[in-house]
């Protein structure tokens, strides 16, 4: 006891001290002491004394620049910010509570809505509020700063005349948030069901633009990559649900969702259709649809299409057959359907408009032009401007633009320019195809011509030009003209030299050093700099005003890194899958910068297997992983292209990467991003996309592979086998479909060369796989059953339904004995779980009926065996297939096989054919208007409805039961063996198997019977549950009845025929195949699966005897509720003393 006091003494003179030292270091507040700092900002609120002092003094330090001399920075064109480029560290904001958090963030915004647009916000505050936003959740940072721009977006656009500084400063607050959201934060992608933000952008290009100053067309520049970038650099998954979230209703069905009306026809962005027109740049949207559908080849994905957007968009477009190859088939079917000739353009016009405007350069003086092509409203006379120009150009390279041209441009609207944009490339290809003599020379000129635009006289800018050379072609012949040129003007010395900048300067990225990347950023612009229109035009009221908007982050680098990622894809369909050696170089520079070069080297390998050949494939990967610093891939793919060790010893390494990637501990391994908050993606999905990499880039076949993978489990004892299991069976899933069907081929050769043959009937059914692995003796035919079945269960759920309609008759085809058909059952019975387990969120499944996956996978089945009894194949296991099929019945079948059944068990042998007698027992029929009374799931808004209409309506016996019921009376042996004989779900009393009635009438029905003491009487006597049945030998299992007795065959193993779910007995006991410490989901029992084993005592039979068919049904229903209850209070029990 004293020792106890002292220790207590001791502890409170401890906890004083500290509080002595927080109460000094408050008085002599010091903003220098980070530690300290930080621990009077979490225990100080800001409401008392000390804490009001605290988080302005945080925020000033932030906005307060340390040398009084230099008091601002000059941004890019000479725009002024705070001298602080001092962010507060990691380690300080992670020490940091989520109120003090909160209360700094609170205040970095306030610097951002108060400034000076002489005296912008300091890097440091930006960088500050990026290391925030990166480690906290939406709701917490990022929402507020998404609402303030958004805020600064609406105010921005309405223009005030009698404040223009205020509509300056609105402008400059709206630009430097939205270039931080886009440029530095380019991972808020992640938060894919937030849309606010995109819809306050599609809002913002819904309105018109006006007027057209040079800030609005900066910002409008901007905002469109903020929209790219937000809808194309998406994870697969994320793309999938952002874009269904946005576009998964229709305009006819969601009227009062202007917006999409509005994204009807992309055909309308250039002239209004019954006042609605497309939003936004058409080739921006196109390359949103095409990543959309790259997500729905790489997950798997089905979406409804009833009442959405999604055909309504790809029938506004044309689209080239070689970039669609891995569309849906529905999008395939729609663009079928869609009229070409109406979506091409008219090139015979395009090259008159352009002709005539061009002759009347030289016809008309300097000021009549600009009339005739500035001032006329006709949008047809002034869309030709860029395309002139570019003729221009083409026919003197050596002279300078005359003003006119400037004047002209400077007088357009932001759409304005992406039309005359999009007809220069039409132009183009109509000038190409209207020439007899093209060849390469012409291709170089064009893009020469194209350069001196975009870079010379900045007339036009790069990223648009290139943007509409890709995305604007709607056929493979357009296509491949254009891409020839974007090839020749990535190629072009005023592009390369920009990007080459980069690199002969070191220019960081801006994840590792924000700093110097901001600083890199205005010295580029000082080399390259980018004029508006406005500037060009010589005027004599010059009053000096810098038109440009403030720029912490983008620059033209930034703007291409999106565009050229699409560039790659349609470089790579139109050039049969080959790019140079110079081009591939040359962007590859580009992905230094890129936010997600992994997801994009993956993207482009998957939608592309099969069709890169293994060299090309090869380049590819390596010029681009040369330039990512966190891309870091094996030494035998690097250096020896897989060809040094064999291909097991290839899957072993990838396998290991992936597992140390998932077990580190604080510091994760070498070939990872060490900083998983700031990285492309966590640990474990970095090293599974690299292997991912490898393996489609390896010169390897995906049947060597997928033989390899196999191979694994023979070569050497595992530690952990089922975590190699899950390891390769999550690759299979990551990887195309050719590796699955390999898998599948696999499996297949277990039945052509007889590999069941060797296999026991327990070792196919029984969980004892790693029981042999223990003792070092693994079976190739039973780890391919297992990677299988692994594979299926963590695929995505799109792939179930092929499984049951494709993949499960192949098997079935190769079928030959007793034992193949075991072994398949132990593939596809989990798979029936899986699909159980979504039977209450897939409601279109259960509208299948009959063609739904579980009950398509049981009619093979189930007429497979018939077929093999009517040819003389032996059945030596009867009683478990017996049990198996009642068992499946009860739980989801129903009587919707029933017919099937009849057919198919009529050939197999007597004794099965009297096991399964009452399989195919009539039930009482319901009426034909109500089909739903099937032994399937009740929709419980129809029993709902049926009460309320039918309260009192009481289903009646049917004649039949009435009859079988008088024969039950006059046959006395019958009685004496209904008494006598257990009852069971697979031996049938002789009354029909009780049918599942709805519980609105059962409890009518009791009230009419008055049951309750009866209820009671029989809970005291009900029976335990059922124990796990026993193993028989083989000679007594043959000769047992349908209720064998309890049969065991290990004391941790699941048995055949426990009565949980279907296929139970095919699973692995403690987390078997998940591993890492979860216990996976087929282990757990089903809260909704009645338990139909108990067996049914003398006297309740005797309580039955003297009662109608009709109320022996809602007997037998009570007992069955009353023995699940019970069963669910002893695993309550059970779960308690553990």
């Amino acid at each position: 006891m004293a020792e106890a006091n002292k220790a207590h003494k001791q502890n409170t003179d401890t906890i004083k001290s500290h509080i002595k030292v927080i109460h000094e270091a408050a008085l002599n507040f010091d903003p220098k002491n980070m530690g300290m700092l930080a621990v009077l900002a979490n225990a100080f609120k800001s409401d008392t004394r000390i804490g009001a002092q605290i988080v302005p003094a945080m925020s000033e330090a932030l906005n307060t620049p340390p040398d009084p001399s230099q008091p601002t920075f000059d941004l890019s064109y000479q725009r002024k910010a705070v001298n602080q480029f001092d962010a507060f560290p990691k380690e300080f904001l992670d020490a940091l509570t989520s109120r003090a958090k909160r209360s700094l963030l609170g205040q970095i915004l306030s610097v951002f809505r108060s400034f000076g647009t002489d005296k912008l916000p300091s890097p440091a505050a930006f960088e500050t509020l990026a290391r925030i936003c990166q480690s906290e959740d939406y709701e917490m940072a990022v929402k507020d700063l998404e609402s303030l721009a958004s805020r600064s977006l609406h105010i921005s656009t309405q223009e005030r005349a009698a404040d223009i500084a205020t509509n300056n400063q609105a402008k400059d607050q709206c630009h430097f948030l939205f270039d931080f959201l886009a440029y530095r934060l380019p991972h808020v992608h992640s938060y894919g069901k937030y849309t606010s933000t995109t819809g306050s952008l599609l809002l913002y290009f819904t309105a018109s633009v006006a007027p057209n100053t040079p800030q609005n067309h900066q910002v409008y520049r901007l905002l469109e990559q903020a929209l790219l970038r937000r809808m194309y650099w998406r994870t697969f998954h994320e793309s999938v649900i952002n874009h269904s979230q946005l576009f998964g209703s229709s305009y006819k069905e969601n009227s009062n969702n202007v917006m999409l009306r509005h994204l009807k026809n992309p055909k309308t962005f250039s002239t209004p259709v019954d006042q609605w027109q497309f939003p936004l740049n058409p080739e921006i949207f196109k390359m949103t649809i095409y990543a959309f559908m790259r997500a729905l080849k790489i997950t798997g994905q089905e979406i409804p299409l009833d009442g959405t957007m999604h055909p309504i968009h790809v029938a506004g477009y044309g689209w080239p057959e070689k970039s669609t190859t891995f569309f849906p088939k529905w999008a395939l079917e729609e663009i079928k359907k869609t009229d070409v000739k109406k979506l091409a353009p008219n090139y015979a016009e395009i090259l008159s408009t352009t002709d005539e405007a061009f002759r009347m350069n030289t016809l008309l003086t300097g000021g009549q032009y600009v009339i005739r092509y500035a001032d006329d409203p006709n949008p047809i006379t002034y869309h030709c401007m860029l395309a002139v120009i570019f003729k221009q150009l083409c026919s003197k390279p050596e002279q300078d633009l005359t003003s006119e041209y400037y004047q002209v441009m400077e007088k357009k609207s932001p759409k304005d320019i992406v039309v005359m944009g999009n007809y220069l490339v039409d132009f183009i290809i109509a000038d190409v195809k209207n020439n007899q003599d093209c060849n390469e020379q012409t291709f170089k000129t064009i893009a020469k011509t194209a350069a001196l635009m975009c870079f010379h006289f900045n007339i036009h800018r790069a990223d648009r030009f290139l943007l509409s050379l890709i995305m604007h072609p709607s056929t493979d012949e357009d296509a491949q003209i254009c891409i020839q040129i974007a090839n020749e003007f990535l190629l072009t010395p005023k592009f390369q030299e920009r990007i080459k900048w980069f690199f002969e300067n070191d220019v960081p990225r801006k994840e590792k050093d924000p700093y110097e990347y901001i600083k890199a950023i205005v010295k580029y612009h000082d080399a390259f700099p980018e004029f508006e229109a406005c500037q060009l035009v010589p005027k004599n009221d010059d009053t000096g005003t810098n038109v440009h908007m403030p720029t912490y982050y983008g620059c033209l680098i930034e703007r291409l890194l999106p565009i050229l990622d699409q560039y790659v894809y349609v470089a790579l369909e139109q050039q049969g899958y080959k790019m140079s050696n110079a081009l591939l170089q040359l962007v590859s520079m580009f992905y230094r910068y890129h936010p997600m070069p992994i997801h994009f080297m993956y993207s482009v390998l998957f939608v592309s297997h099969g069709k890169m050949a293994g060299p090309d494939a090869k380049s590819f990967v390596s010029a681009f992983a040369s330039q990512i610093e966190e891309c870091h891939l094996t030494e035998e793919f690097e250096k020896y292209n897989h060809q040094k060790s064999s291909c097991e010893e290839l899957i072993m390494e990838l396998l290991d990467r992936m597992a140390a990637s998932l077990d580190f501990v604080l510091t994760p391994p070498t070939f990872v991003a060490k900083d998983w908050r700031t990285a492309e993606m966590s640990p474990g999905a970095q090293a599974l996309y690299l292997a991912c990499i490898e393996l489609m880039a390896s010169p390897h076949s995906p049947e060597k592979l997928v033989n390899a993978m196999i191979n694994v489990m023979q070569m050497r004892p595992h530690l952990r086998p089922f975590n190699v299991f899950n390891l390769i069976a999550l690759l299979l899933t990551a990887l195309p479909s050719t590796y699955a069907d390999a898998l599948h081929e696999e499996f297949i050769g277990v039945f052509k060369n007889g590999e069941t043959a060797n296999l026991k009937f327990e070792e196919i059914v029984f969980d004892n796989y790693d029981s042999s692995l223990l003792l070092h003796l693994p079976n190739r035919a039973r780890s391919i059953n297992m990677i299988a079945q692994i594979y299926w269960t963590q695929c995505n759920m799109a792939l179930l339904n092929p499984f049951a309609n494709d993949q499960v008759p192949k098997l079935l085809e190769h079928v030959k004995t007793e034992k193949d058909l075991w072994y398949t059952l132990r593939l596809v019975m989990p798979i029936i779980r899986r699909f159980w387990d979504s039977w209450d969120f897939a409601k279109t499944m259960r509208a299948l009926r009959e063609r739904f996956g579980p009950l398509v996978i049981m009619k093979l089945i189930i007429e497979k065996l018939g077929s093999m009894a009517e040819s003389g194949v032996e059945i030596v296991h009867e009683a478990p297939f017996c049990d198996l099929f009642y068992n499946c019945k009860y739980v989801f079948v129903g009587d919707f096989l029933r017919e099937t059944a009849i057919t198919e068990f009529a050939k197999l042998p007597e004794a099965m054919r009297e096991r399964l007698k009452y399989y195919v027992s009539q039930n009482e029929p319901a009426p034909p208007e109500t089909p739903e009374r099937e032994k399937t799931p009740e929709r419980k808004d129809q029993q709902k409805e049926q009460q309320e209409v039918m309260p009192n309506l009481v289903p009646q016996a049917h004649p039949l039961h009435q009859q079988q019921h008088q024969q039950h009376h006059q046959n006395p042996q019958l009685h004496h063996e209904a008494q006598h004989h257990p009852h069971h779900p697979h031996q049938q009393p002789s009354m029909p198997p009780p049918q599942l009635i709805p519980q609105h009438h059962l409890q009518h029905h009791q009230q009419q019977l008055h049951h309750q003491q009866q209820q009671q009487h029989l809970s005291q006597m009900m029976p335990p549950p059922q124990q796990p049945l026993q193993h028989l030998p083989h000679h007594q299992m043959d000769m047992a009845p349908p209720t064998p007795a309890p049969m065991h065959h290990q004391q941790h193993q699941m048995a055949m025929h426990q009565q949980m779910y279907p296929g139970q007995m095919f699973h692995h006991p403690q987390g078997g195949h998940m591993g890492y410490g979860m216990q996976h989901h087929m282990q757990q029992p089903h809260p909704h699966h009645p338990q139909m084993q108990g067996q049914m005592p003398s006297q309740m039979q005797h309580m039955m005897h003297n009662m109608t068919p009709q109320q022996q049904q809602q007997y037998a229903y009570m007992m069955q509720q009353q023995q699940h209850h019970y069963m669910q209070q002893q695993q309550h029990q059970q779960h308690h003393h553990m």
